[in-house]
């Protein structure tokens, strides 16, 4: 479910480099083991694809009746929120769709009502149908002891894999996260909240931890040495990226409450010098065919960036770390300072007012925690390497 962050990079070139390493070490030692696609990877396959029309769908719902109350602004706001992310992963996909295409040099163009279904509207709805779809096929092919086939729809579902990872970390952060802080920010400033709204919340940060998990579990995959992260590691990691986005979340809806305008703006001029930065010093491979796109995939990153560090390309991230996580926790504390001091009394005297004080700096503090701890006690070298200074002793006795 996770992988090492220094070894991933969130560009598909780079995550199908490993998918094609872990094909062909199946090639060289195929085994029954191998190929086998579980009941219950079909099952989470599933919950993802139920996950995301009813995320969906809980969405719409909010929106209408925002609308039916004639809360244009929310409703307006709402659909943003939902649009735009869906505007930006839908770019990405046609770039791994036109990526793939020029890879494989078909012969076969595709008509634009092919293009549009299912480059653009089935893989927004039904993301993991097609990997679902890949799953049966090759547990089907496995009962009937049809190994070929088995393989053949086995080295899809890898490969499908390996196209959506990219998308589901996007999903996490430009879609879930700025509905759970406009919903809240909604929440604070009417003093009740309603059931789809709490609806909203929830499955947002459900979704938020699902692609997170769903993300770090296909890297795990598609990566030959993936034998090497402990399942420790793997919550580790996990607990570290949850906790820091919770905490970025709640400090960013808190201030939002109070000072909309300057809280878009601030978020924007945050985005801005984060993709500057990565455009600058540490650029992806992806969408590098030009400087516009390379701009581009920055600034995406750099909206990306408001919520948590994903490494661009694969490097030492020390550094970049402590630059990142620095200045992060320095804005939730200047976001909690000015939620403390000027909200309105109404708001003081709620009992929530406290709580998202303390969980707009405490889970950020843990998730460091987390960090921490795994790059010293779980992350895959320092493994390898206490195994191989364990080994020495006995080598020279």
């Amino acid at each position: 479910m996770a992988g090492q962050s220094e070894r991933i990079s969130e560009q598909p070139n780079f995550i199908k480099s490993h998918v094609n390493q872990f094909l062909q070490s199946l090639s060289s030692s195929p085994t029954e083991e191998d190929f086998t696609v579980t009941y219950c990877d079909i099952f989470w396959t599933i919950i993802s694809v139920l996950g995301r029309i009813i995320s969906i769908l809980i969405t719409i719902n909010v929106a209408f009746n925002y609308y039916r109350n004639d809360q244009f602004d929310y409703f307006w706001w709402t659909v943003i929120c939902f649009t735009v992310p869906m505007l930006v992963t839908t770019f990405l996909q046609i770039s791994i769709y036109l990526q793939d295409f020029n890879a494989s040099r078909s012969s076969k163009t595709p008509s634009f009502c092919e293009f549009l279904w299912f480059v653009i509207v089935f893989p927004f709805l039904f993301r993991y149908c097609q990997t679902l779809t890949y799953a049966i096929a090759s547990k089907r092919a496995e009962r009937a002891n049809k190994k070929e086939e088995q393989r053949k729809y086995f080295e899809l579902l890898i490969h499908e894999d390996s196209d959506v990872a990219l998308i589901r970390i996007f999903e996490c952060f430009l879609e879930a996260a700025p509905q759970k802080i406009l919903q809240i920010t909604i929440i604070l400033n009417e003093g009740r909240m309603n059931v789809p709204q709490i609806l909203s919340i929830l499955s947002s940060f459900l979704s938020m931890a699902w692609c997170i998990a769903s993300y770090h579990r296909c890297i795990r995959f598609a990566q030959v040495d993936k034998a090497n992260i402990s399942w420790w590691g793997t919550i580790m990691q996990w607990l570290c990226h949850f906790l820091v986005s919770l905490s970025r979340v709640l400090s960013i809806a808190a201030i939002a409450s109070l000072f909309p305008k300057w809280t878009l703006i601030s978020c924007s001029i945050h985005a801005m010098l984060m993709a500057l930065w990565i455009f600058l010093f540490d650029a992806s491979p992806f969408c590098s065919s030009s400087m516009f796109l390379s701009f581009s995939f920055s600034l995406v990153l750099g909206m990306v960036f408001i919520f948590n560090y994903i490494l661009p390309k694969v490097g030492r991230t020390r550094y970049r770390y402590t630059i990142f996580y620095s200045i992060c926790f320095v804005e939730n504390v200047i976001c909690v300072y000015f939620f403390y001091n000027f909200a309105s009394h109404d708001t003081m005297e709620k009992s929530y007012f406290i709580l998202i004080c303390v969980l707009a700096i405490v889970p950020f503090i843990l998730g460091i925690a987390f960090m921490i701890i795994y790059y010293t006690r779980f992350h895959p070298n320092i493994i390898v390497r206490r195994e191989v200074d364990g080994d020495q002793p006995s080598e020279s006795n």
